[in-house]
């Protein structure tokens, strides 16, 4: 009876060892059949990852998963190492050499895989198909689409198309370009030095209202018209009834370590100041009082000896009278005609206050002389 039941307990061992045999070697083509199908998952849907080609990435990841689940599998065997027996097979087991057989294994057995479920194709079948692949990922961004897009929004929402300016062009362009050349993704460009408003400038652009859309990371002209749809900002450029005008460009370059294209689009508008009628009334005022008192002032010259002892307080106070009545006239015709005043015509009514004040003061030294 002893004896039966000693051999019954070896058989038992012998049948267990053939198990975890079974089962090890079923880890190992398991995960060779598991890394060839998620590399071959990942070729189909990944150009490119940040550690460089998805196929090595993929491979390098999966084949230190496998090195756990195979040390998994040794360490069920570590367990009933007693059962073994024999001294050789427990030193090949537990022998690096052995570690590294079973791991070289796995990864053949990955590529073969890789074959099975990825035959290879003619070559100008993949050809076409590696193609196919570049151009879908490949951004396909063009101006003049987007000017379409946009009128056809505007359109929409029932407002009038907006005209294509060259000059607006170059300064979207040039916005692009330093965009992509200091790295820079804001309007303000601190960086660079030249914002849209710059930009406009250098174009020799002008006008009275101005806006700007940035874009990047679109693959088409819709994806970028529909993210500014999407964006109350942009939107509301977009659909401004002040702008008539736009340009449009695109540039390719890299961008805060991407490879992109920068799409920028800049707008232009007219608005008519529409003055109140009490700051033209002002303005009229003014110039109807220098008319009146101009000829007065001009008659001190007939005061021979008063003028000669003042004389230099009387010029300048007959040049100031002169000088503001012809600014006075510009202005406010340009006021009636509601039209924007030129740099040059705002300046001179900033100044206008202080020729006032100083035409008072020259006024009171004057008429504090006694005139003969």
């Amino acid at each position: 009876m002893l004896k039966k039941k000693k051999k019954d307990n070896i058989l038992q061992k012998t049948v267990s060892i053939k198990h975890l045999l079974i089962l090890w070697f079923g880890c190992v083509l398991g995960f060779g059949i598991i890394l060839a199908v998620a590399t071959n998952f990942f070729n189909s849907i990944v150009q490119e990852t940040a550690f460089g080609n998805s196929t090595l990435f993929v491979a390098l990841i999966l084949g230190i998963v496998s090195l756990g689940f195979l040390a998994f599998g040794l360490a069920i065997l570590g367990a009933f190492i007693k059962i073994i027996r024999s001294k050789k097979i427990k030193a090949i087991i537990n022998s690096p050499v052995f570690i590294i057989l079973a791991v070289l294994c796995s990864f053949a057995l990955g590529i073969l895989g890789t074959k099975v479920f990825n035959p290879v194709k003619e070559k100008n079948v993949n050809s076409q198909q590696n193609t196919d692949i570049v151009k879908q990922k490949e951004p396909n961004i063009v101006p003049d689409e987007i000017f379409e897009l946009t009128n056809g929004e505007r359109i929409k929402n029932g407002i009038e198309p907006l005209k294509r300016s060259a000059k607006l062009d170059e300064a979207a362009l040039e916005r692009a370009k330093v965009i992509i050349e200091y790295d820079e993704w804001a309007h303000e460009a601190t960086k660079s030095g030249v914002p849209y408003t710059e930009a406009i400038k250098r174009a020799n652009y002008w006008n009275t209202n101005y806006g700007e859309n940035l874009a990047s990371g679109q693959y088409t002209s819709a994806e970028v018209v529909n993210g500014w749809m999407n964006s109350d900002g942009h939107r509301a450029n977009i659909l401004d009834k002040k702008f008539q005008e736009v340009g449009i460009a695109t540039y390719s370059g890299e961008l805060n370590g991407f490879s992109t294209v920068v799409t920028v689009q800049i707008f232009g508008g007219y608005q008519s100041p529409n003055y109140s009628q009490e700051t033209i009334n002002g303005w009229i005022g003014a110039l109807s009082s220098l008319r009146e008192i101009k000829p007065s002032w001009e008659n001190i010259k007939n005061f021979s000896s008063t003028y000669e002892a003042n004389k230099q307080d009387a010029d300048r106070m007959i040049e100031i009278i002169n000088l503001r009545i012809y600014r006075i006239e510009r202005i406010v015709n340009r006021m009636q005609a509601n039209q924007w005043l030129t740099s040059e015509e705002n300046r001179w009514a900033y100044d206008d206050e202080k020729l006032y004040n100083e035409q008072e003061a020259i006024a009171n030294r004057l008429n504090s002389q006694v005139w003969k």
